[in-house]
């Protein structure tokens, strides 16, 4: 809004290609789109769109990043549903260590705290990664209320952080310990609760929660009840996500293929709307019109196709996996996670959080591809390594009737990431489908 603020920003007085925040105007104002902004070669308001006051980046988890279109409303309104569901207030401060072109990073760890009238304290992502105690020294020595990331960073600190470096440790100010961007383990909240509940944090405070930058950010996650319901059948090793009387309208599970809506208790796809629902992506209208214009079959209003898979029960939502990333055997649709869960109990070395199971041939069923790699710390499984692949191929074909046509166990971050740690499982297939060696680059794999 002050020009002198945006030329200073600019390099050589350019105009910038992104939102100016102008916070003393009222609310309805206080995202408005630089005069003039738009990147160089792109086409930045969506059919019929009004002006985006950003572009957002998707973490490309299943082919490269799309850039989303984001008016400032939707913004305004992702961030009341935080505001509401978590409690967001003047008085949060919020320690962000994400990084900022990520969706929880820039949204969660920037602007809503921001608009909300509170402050946050930004740490570098190089930093939680090399030494993840520092990550919680921020949250103790600046009184953090809101704070968190994937599940890796939890994991992380279970395995890293050390009693020494907890020695003064306050963590009582964290209230609101989020756990999102990819499937959550069922014992992780519990188990960090634990290990640092002699620090002051609460159970109460850690949740886990679901979103995408389709849907600007957050879609739903609430903190829990003391006790969680039973699982339902297939989801005992994923952590739900409460789902509010704010967040449950705007959320359905859907059949992909009819797009009948689905009762409660089984599995289809998710799909999002409401008032946070992007305009689209940049440059790429039948994607657009695909994903963002959806309708569910015998009613009205346009809906969020999200590719994830889920279903919900007792007013949680399970994640349970991808749909490009489900395998097929013997009539049967089984999630990659699944498998790369089942497989990574055959030892303790192995992480299910760094794994892509895959089929070596999409045309061909009941057989798959696994890479999994070992755990911080492990420099091999601790049995045998041959025990080790039998006890794998055991539980896979056990359970589903599938031939492991292959199995790599690999060092600890070979496989290609997200910018938010998710295991980029389709560019992973696609290279090793190409010739890629797991011994190779495969975490510089991208597609074409």
């Amino acid at each position: 809004q002050d020009a002198a603020i945006r030329d200073g920003l600019a390099p050589g007085g350019q105009a910038l290609p992104c939102a100016v925040l102008a916070m003393d105007g009222p609310e309805e104002d206080a995202l408005i789109p630089a005069e003039g902004a738009r990147p160089l070669g792109l086409d930045a308001r969506a059919p019929g769109g009004p002006q985006p006051a950003l572009i957002q980046y998707t973490s490309g988890s299943t082919r490269l990043p799309k850039g989303v279109l984001l008016p400032g409303a939707q913004i305004l309104a992702n961030r009341q549903i935080v505001e509401d569901s978590w409690d967001m207030n003047p008085t949060s401060c919020v320690v962000n260590w994400l990084p900022h072109y990520h969706d929880m990073g820039l949204m969660g760890g920037i602007l809503y705290p921001l608009l909300s009238g509170g402050h946050s304290v930004q740490m570098s992502p190089l930093d939680m990664v090399r030494r993840p105690a520092d990550w919680l020294r921020a949250i103790s020595d600046y009184r953090g209320t809101f704070s968190g990331g994937p599940a890796f960073a939890y994991a992380d600190c279970l395995r890293r952080v050390t009693p020494a470096d907890c020695e003064g440790l306050d963590l009582s100010s964290w209230s609101r310990a989020y756990c999102g961007a990819e499937p959550i383990p069922a014992d992780l909240l519990d188990a960090f609760a634990q290990r640092f509940g002699a620090y002051g944090l609460q159970r109460q405070a850690l949740f886990g929660c679901y979103g995408m930058a389709e849907i600007t950010l957050f879609a739903a996650g609430a903190p829990e009840p003391p006790k969680l319901p039973p699982p339902p059948p297939g989801c005992e090793a994923v952590h739900p996500c409460r789902l509010s009387d704010l967040t449950a309208p705007l959320l359905r599970i859907v059949d992909p293929e009819t797009h009948q809506p689905l009762p409660d208790g089984e599995q289809g796809e998710i799909w999002l709307g409401g008032p946070s629902k992007a305009e689209g992506y940049v440059n790429l209208p039948d994607e657009t019109a695909e994903s963002f214009s959806a309708r569910i079959a015998g009613e009205d209003g346009l809906w969020l196709r999200t590719g994830d898979l889920g279903l919900v029960q007792d007013g949680f939502l399970y994640v349970t996996g991808r749909i490009k990333d489900m395998l097929i055997a013997n009539g049967r649709k089984i999630g990659a996670a699944e498998l790369e869960w089942l497989a990574a109990g055959a030892d303790p070395a192995l992480n299910p959080l760094a794994a892509a199971a895959f089929a070596p041939d999409p045309a061909q069923g009941a057989e798959a591809v696994l890479m999994i790699e070992l755990k911080a710390g492990h420099q091999a499984p601790e049995a045998p390594e041959q025990t080790v692949r039998q006890r794998i191929e055991r539980l896979v074909t056990g359970e589903w009737g599938i031939t492991l046509r292959d199995l790599h166990i690999l060092p600890r971050g070979r496989l290609a990431r997200t910018s938010s740690g998710k295991v980029r499982r389709q560019v992973i297939a696609q290279a090793y489908r190409q010739g890629a060696i797991p011994g190779g680059a495969l975490a510089e794999a991208t597609e074409d």
